[in-house]
């Protein structure tokens, strides 16, 4: 199969080192850009504006806040993010805020979304749409929300599980899921054998859902650890660093830098992983030409070739 048959779509990943706990991802490409996590320290803000430099963007096409904690959704972060980046489409999670500090982060959202009316699109990410949602096919350019399926009663096993599939390259977000009926459901699905960039649940701390076996289906080529500050937790937790390294998955974290993933050439057939150093721009650990799942079988399968590319979202079969 040409190569020209397949349409390039330039993409970038980002993880950013923060000065406190949390975590705070970009996922761009011209078309779209996706703020994961309502975080945006001062320290960080820069650093999201120059992302968003590199593809002409004025103000992004999402923000996708997974859970309610604040190391994902900090009230004073998302002002900012409101005020400044002025999302056309939220997603934030549809079971109810406890402290109160997460019922202002809603509040602030359902006023952007009063004062914006009929311009943007605001999203209660609940079982029941999520079971609204039509499939999603193998190998496309779709995004897919695989969770919350159901009600859990722990808050964590109720964040957004959802998988990124807009660009060049894939990123599944685990969000703060624990559940291993959870990872039993994603194992259920075939679309997870197309992910390239895993980030790992609970900034890699003890979660039932990452197992052996759930691992080995879904075989990232890459796994992102967001560290707390100063990676005081020892994130990611020595059994996950054992078990991706004896599965030969590479690991990143954001203990004391950004990791960048960016496509090259064409934007269509390769990509390069770094970390990257903010004090002193330096790039290390660098690991080039790793290949995309999708581009590999776009290339053997034509129906799979969409004409249109842009992310609607799906749930899976």
């Amino acid at each position: 199969m040409n190569n020209e048959l397949i349409k390039g779509i330039k993409t970038r990943f980002r993880a950013y080192t923060l000065g406190s706990a949390g975590s705070s991802f970009t996922y761009a490409t011209k078309d779209e850009f996706a703020l994961i996590e309502a975080r945006a320290p001062n320290d960080v803000q820069k650093r999201i504006l120059t992302e968003m430099e590199i593809f002409g963007h004025k103000y992004i096409s999402l923000l996708h806040i997974t859970s309610w904690d604040l190391d994902h959704c900090n009230p004073s972060d998302l002002e900012w993010i409101l005020e400044n980046l002025k999302p056309k489409k939220i997603e934030y999670p549809g079971y109810e805020p406890e402290s109160d500090r997460s019922l202002n982060s809603l509040k602030l959202i359902k006023e952007y979304e009063k004062k914006k009316k009929n311009e943007i699109q605001v999203t209660a990410i609940t079982p029941e749409f999520i079971n609204s949602l039509n499939p999603g096919s193998s190998y496309s350019y779709s995004n897919i929300l695989f969770n919350p399926r159901e009600k859990f009663e722990k808050a964590n096993d109720n964040s957004i599980v959802k998988f990124f599939r807009s660009g060049m390259f894939n990123v599944l977000s685990l969000g703060d899921v624990e559940s291993i009926k959870i990872g039993a459901m994603l194992k259920r699905s075939s679309l997870i054998k197309e992910v390239d960039v895993l980030i790992l649940p609970h900034h890699g701390g003890n979660s039932d859902v990452l197992s052996k076996d759930l691992l080995e289906k879904i075989d990232p080529k890459l796994a992102i650890c967001t560290s707390n500050h100063g990676n005081q937790y020892d994130h990611p937790n020595q059994n996950v660093r054992n078990l991706l390294s004896g599965l030969e998955i590479g690991l990143y974290t954001t203990k004391s830098q950004d990791v960048i993933i960016s496509s090259k050439n064409s934007h269509v057939g390769s990509y390069d992983v770094y970390d990257f150093k903010i004090d002193t721009n330096e790039v290390k650990a660098k690991q080039e030409n790793l290949k995309p799942k999708k581009f590999i079988n776009l290339r053997k399968y034509q129906d799979n070739r969409k004409n249109s590319f842009k992310s609607n979202i799906y749930r899976p079969s």
